[in-house]
């Protein structure tokens, strides 16, 4: 009985999905200088992504994705810069986790690079901003994480160390903010596991160990002892609030 409903429900809100998506790229089409039609088109067609994704068909949400792709990057510089580069960086973000799903690391790799550009924009058009930071050490933290996980470990790290370089500011401007505080300690411990990661890729290779190596697991242990004494601060700050931070 639930099973069915659920069908029901799913194919009621894709049949919507195709409906809006329908209607604005009409206006899209009468008005094409109204950007504001065409990124509503694009977050409608992300969000059909959504759906499909969640229903498992996977093809069928890439190819939503890619189509709010094309069509929000055909606006960019447009309309109100901060507001699209936003809703690209979200759209080219889903896109890399479906990739990834499909098993197409190369092109999951660029659609996480251009999370980081679109971050790094935003960031370097308001740097006082503490949500385009923010937004942006998260971004690095997800492509060196791919990177890592995919055996590119000299990128993973450049991409972790900048995010972490970020980190530390938003960390030190406020001590109190968890949120920052539990991404800098997810930064040192990636920075951990890469570093470890590539100390092992040497000693697979039958090198004798040697300076540089020893260099990687200390480096290594000492992040890891980092991200682990931010995140028992956090408990104990947690524990002695009852709970609010």
């Amino acid at each position: 009985m639930i099973c069915a409903y659920l069908k029901v429900t799913s194919a009621r809100l894709l049949n919507a999905y195709h409906a809006g998506i329908s209607i604005r790229g009409q206006l899209a089409t009468l008005s094409p200088e109204k950007w504001e039609w065409r990124r509503n088109l694009a977050v409608l067609q992300a969000r059909l992504g959504d759906a499909q994704g969640l229903q498992g068909n996977r093809n069928e949400a890439l190819r939503s994705y890619f189509l709010a792709e094309t069509e929000l990057g055909s606006i960019i510089g447009k309309g109100a810069s901060a507001v699209l580069l936003r809703d690209l960086a979200s759209i080219e973000q889903r896109l890399g986790r479906m990739l990834l799903e499909n098993g197409r690391l190369a092109e999951a790799i660029d659609a996480y690079a251009s999370v980081v550009r679109a971050s790094q924009t935003l960031f370097e058009n308001d740097p006082n901003s503490t949500l385009a930071a923010r937004d942006l050490t998260v971004a690095y933290r997800e492509l060196g994480g791919v990177l890592r996980e995919h055996g590119k470990l000299d990128e993973a790290l450049v991409n972790l160390r900048s995010g972490l370089q970020i980190a530390h500011q938003l960390a030190a401007s406020d001590a109190k903010n968890v949120v920052w505080q539990q991404d800098l300690a997810a930064l040192h411990s990636e920075v951990g596991r890469t570093l470890g990661d590539k100390a092992n890729a040497d000693r697979a290779m039958l090198r004798a160990p040697d300076l540089d190596e020893r260099e990687k697991l200390s480096d290594a242990l000492e992040n890891f002892r980092i991200g682990r004494d931010i995140d028992l601060r956090l408990v104990r700050l947690d524990t002695s609030s009852g709970g609010r931070i």
